[in-house]
């Protein structure tokens, strides 16, 4: 007797989901971003806006390259 095969079953995130960054633009016309976690949960949120799409994608970027060399301390107040 041939052996039953369980139906598979979709998740609505895939297995290997990446952390995001997400941006968008405000009400009152300034560009945030948050960092969304890989379970999808906001880590990191800017509270201040920025008044060009560009200066936020060039902080964005710097952010980035510092975190993937590891050129930063943690300071505790």
């Amino acid at each position: 007797m041939p052996s039953k095969k369980k139906a598979a079953t979709k998740t609505a995130t895939p297995k290997h989901r990446k952390s995001s960054i997400v941006v968008w633009k405000g009400k009152d016309k300034k560009f945030y971003f948050h960092l969304e976690s890989s379970n999808g949960k906001i880590v990191i949120q800017n509270t201040q806006g920025y008044e060009r799409r560009i200066n936020l994608i060039h902080t964005l970027k710097a952010m980035i390259e510092i975190f993937k060399v590891g050129r930063f301390v943690i300071k505790e107040t």
